[in-house]
């Protein structure tokens, strides 16, 4: 057995799988917490409720995690177009796709819910795109500044470079 040659390894066969397996799977910026195993991990979305919000086939609806479009509750024209805009980018991203849902161990002891009892999450795309930060990347959100979670300095950098942009 000795004799005889080993099998070539390609490396750029290895690179090529790591690179796919990134793309289809991206590693999660934040370890889940042990207490997510009940929550969803995987789901469809059936609707975006707003530019920072979805709801997933079983009814539950998620808030994009670090994600802040125009309040409601201060509408001036400016900000009700910008609200359209995100809602617009992000049905357009997620109406009907399957997306994985990723917690931030900063909201484990809020059972990962917010005020309204909405889950907060990380959603990605089954293609691996980051859909919180890409909301933010392309202007059409900001960066949440007054709530806690893991991924502030990302989320404010993105939104510096969309605003000089």
């Amino acid at each position: 057995d000795r004799d005889q040659p080993s099998k070539p390894v390609d490396p750029i066969s290895r690179t090529a799988h790591r690179r796919m397996s990134a793309a289809i799977d991206p590693p999660a910026k934040e370890s889940p917490t042990s207490d997510t195993k009940e929550l969803p991990r995987k789901a469809i979305v059936i609707d975006v409720t707003d530019g920072n919000a979805i709801q997933l086939e079983d009814g539950e609806l998620v808030r994009l995690i670090g994600v802040v479009i125009a309040d409601t509750s201060d509408i001036t024209n400016a900000k009700e177009r910008r609200q359209r805009l995100a809602t617009a980018f992000l049905s357009g991203m997620l109406n009907g796709q399957q997306v994985r849902l990723v917690y931030d161990t900063v909201n484990a002891a809020k059972e990962h819910r917010d005020e309204a009892g909405m889950l907060l999450a990380y959603v990605y795309r089954s293609d691996g795109l980051d859909c919180n930060s890409e909301v933010i990347r392309m202007g059409y959100a900001t960066a949440e500044k007054a709530q806690p979670y893991s991924r502030r300095n990302e989320f404010l950098q993105l939104e510096r470079r969309a605003k000089s942009d």
